[in-house]
């Protein structure tokens, strides 16, 4: 006797996304506040 044996797909079962176009890029920089979060993990200094 063969025993069978059912699978799940550990990466499921996807939806299709949406895609949205990027913003446009700005003329200038000037007046604007830049934000930089890095999250690398781990200990940080």
């Amino acid at each position: 006797m063969t025993k069978t044996y059912k699978c799940l797909n550990p990466l499921g079962i996807q939806k299709p996304v949406a895609l949205k176009p990027l913003a446009k890029p700005l003329d200038t920089i000037k007046g604007k506040t830049i934000y930089l979060c890095i999250n690398a993990g781990g200990d940080q200094d």
